[in-house]
């Protein structure tokens, strides 16, 4: 599993952009090489989305859905098992994750792997700024959490950033298909 920052994003600006400036501009207006996955806390607005339904035009969208099979499906839900991580509330709504690694890379090593779970509606209304309006408008309508995958990775010339890799040790995956 990767962010979007695979594609092109800068790692360091995690660490040189206020973290609540970065979270308003992955919810609004959209943050096409974010360090974040989003998440929902509501499973139907999880299969909006999966759906490509961003509208919500679908009626009672876990029903329309089937197991996929194969190479033969439209989406997958993701699951975080909070069961398999050891999280801690940093401060409000901001949440420290630790679990053992699956993935060579990290494993390899020895050390857990880290992330950080923000409730993002928690964190802009208590923010109270204006300039958050509509990135918690869409948060609460989607009632979306943002992860960060914050386990520290040597790069280039020593230098070290966030993988934009995500160790899904304690993520399953349900590929779903469209009924037709």
């Amino acid at each position: 599993m990767q962010t979007n920052l695979i594609n092109g994003g800068h790692g360091r600006a995690i660490f040189e952009t206020p973290i609540l400036s970065l979270l308003g501009k992955h919810i609004a207006p959209g943050w096409p090489l974010t360090h974040f996955l989003s998440f929902t806390a509501n499973i139907e607005i999880a299969y909006h989305y999966g759906l490509n339904d961003k509208n919500f035009e679908i009626k009672d969208p876990e029903n329309k859905c089937i197991p996929g099979d194969g190479d033969k499906y439209d989406f997958a839900l993701l699951t975080l098992h909070k069961d398999k991580v050891n999280l801690k509330e940093l401060e409000p709504g901001v949440y420290e994750g630790i679990y053992k690694p699956s993935l060579t890379v990290f494993a390899r090593h020895g050390i857990d792997y880290r992330i950080l779970l923000y409730d993002v509606y928690k964190i802009l209304t208590l923010a109270d700024d204006d300039r958050y309006a509509s990135a918690i408008a869409n948060c609460k309508r989607d009632s979306e959490w943002l992860l960060l995958p914050a386990t520290l990775k040597e790069f280039n010339f020593g230098e070290e950033e966030y993988s934009g890799i995500m160790d899904a040790a304690c993520i399953t995956y349900e590929k779903m298909k469209l009924m037709k």
